[in-house]
């Protein structure tokens, strides 16, 4: 889907560098304007064991370190709300957005009933669920232009929403270890992109973005009945954006 996605955005970036309206063109002032597309998502998570003395003991922690760490990725639909406000020198335009994002990621991971190693009598059973919704990004832009098309770069921060549910149970005393955590994350965003002079106040936008929020999730755990039993936690998120959209000057 991505793969397809990206040829699409290059045809439509490729026929928009070709046409050429006649028209002299101008992005000095402020505009507003709506963009969809696709976007490619990893949640790198690593759920490991922060005490060995209380509960768990170094085989333990041998054992479940590894098996909590998984690479989670989604591919899905992706929607951009964005205001702006240009200011054009001869051919050179420099601006800054405000834009509410909508991409919605959901990936659940799941282990057990596995058996201990070091308790072959008495298993264990983990279950996580990372979610993320939308996000607001402020999307400085330089961008040149040639003829009636400006090419543009993007470097800004972005805020985005996580929800992240964590559930540890085992058989051995038995023990329960929860994890509830709604957060937002501060990442940066970088990219680039084209706009296209139609008719009148009109444009057409065709644009790549790359977000990151590193610790996105960095949290502990603890067991609801001996709280030096517990995990430390921690979740970095990515997305790659591709997006078609229009936009109006006024």
């Amino acid at each position: 889907m991505i793969r397809k996605t990206v040829t699409t955005v290059l045809a439509i970036m490729a026929w928009m560098a070709a046409c050429n309206t006649g028209a002299a063109a101008t992005w000095d002032g402020t505009y507003f304007g709506v963009s969809g597309g696709f976007a490619g998502q990893a949640a790198s998570s690593s759920t490991i064991i922060s005490d060995v003395v209380t509960y768990f003991n170094p085989t333990d922690k041998t054992q479940l370190d590894p098996l909590m760490a998984r690479e989670l990725e989604a591919t899905g639909a992706t929607l951009d709300l964005f205001i702006g406000k240009s200011w054009q020198t001869a051919d050179r335009v420099v601006g800054v957005e405000l834009g509410l994002f909508m991409s919605p990621f959901e990936e659940k991971f799941n282990i057990g009933p596995t058996t201990y190693v070091s308790q072959p009598a008495h298993t264990f059973q983990m279950d996580s669920t990372i979610k993320s919704n939308l996000g607001i990004a402020i999307r400085p832009r330089l961008g040149y232009i040639v003829n009636d098309t400006l090419y543009y770069g993007v470097l800004g921060i972005a805020f985005r929403q996580f929800d992240y549910h964590f559930l540890f149970t085992d058989t051995y005393q038995p023990i329960t270890i929860p994890l509830d955590k709604s957060t937002w994350a501060l990442g940066y965003v970088i990219g680039g992109g084209m706009e296209k002079k139609m008719s009148g106040d009109w444009l057409l936008r065709a644009d790549v973005t790359y977000s990151q929020y590193d610790a996105a999730i960095d949290e502990q755990s603890h067991a609801t009945t001996l709280p030096g039993a517990g995990f430390d936690h921690k979740v970095d998120f990515t997305e790659t954006s591709l997006r078609v959209g229009i936009v109006k000057k006024f």
